[in-house]
């Protein structure tokens, strides 16, 4: 079944990862780990839970927008090496993978 946020797209253009971590801690397994039960059945449900949600996919979207947006406040410093390393490191941090 997928994720609430997955299935009304129109609630707004952009999911936030906010949005999506509230919807996730409203599952029950989520919210039984989160009360400090360990139980690996838990922790093995919470992660399919996570990775079965919007929520992944909005965190990277609102990384990928403060990326962006570090990006462009660089642009008022001076051109040199220092710049252009910060800029590539905003960069790098978005894309990499695991």
């Amino acid at each position: 079944m997928p994720h609430r946020l997955c299935r009304n797209p129109s609630r707004r253009q952009h999911a936030r990862s906010d949005d999506a971590t509230l919807q996730v801690e409203g599952d029950v397994v989520v919210t039984a780990l989160l009360s400090g039960q360990r139980d690996e059945g838990h922790v093995q449900a919470a992660i399919e839970a996570v990775r079965s949600s919007c929520a992944i996919k909005a965190a990277l979207a609102e990384a990928r927008a403060h990326a962006r947006q570090s990006q462009e406040a660089l642009s008022a410093l001076p051109e040199n090496g220092s710049r252009h390393t910060l800029h590539a490191l905003a960069q790098f941090a978005v894309d990499r993978r695991r």
